[in-house]
């Protein structure tokens, strides 16, 4: 795949979409489902599903700017850092960076 046409879907920008989205989702099951019939089982089932989904997003968001030729760590770590918040803000930039321009 062409790592210069960021509209592309790349396997990495769709490890961050699935993964976001699948840990949005996780929580809004978990606030419902779970809340509403008190399963614990249900309710365990959600959260390793929450964490999971999380940790699978830490890291495609940093394999996907490392793909960009940014810091993975960085960008991995400070969503993780600053989480939840942090999640949402490196999903939304995610779409506004570029590959870095080569010297």
């Amino acid at each position: 795949m062409n790592d210069n046409n960021v509209g592309e879907l790349t396997p990495s920008k769709r490890n961050v979409h699935i993964s976001f989205w699948g840990f949005h989702i996780a929580i809004a099951l978990i606030f419902t489902i779970a809340t509403a019939q008190s399963d614990s089982m249900l309710t365990a089932g959600l959260a390793l599903a929450i964490t999971v989904f999380a940790i699978w997003y830490f890291v495609a968001i940093g394999r996907y700017a490392s793909r960009l030729g940014r810091s993975g760590i960085l960008w991995g770590g400070l969503s993780f850092l600053f989480s939840p918040l942090g999640i949402w803000v490196s999903y939304i930039a995610s779409f506004f960076v570029g590959p870095k321009a080569q010297d």
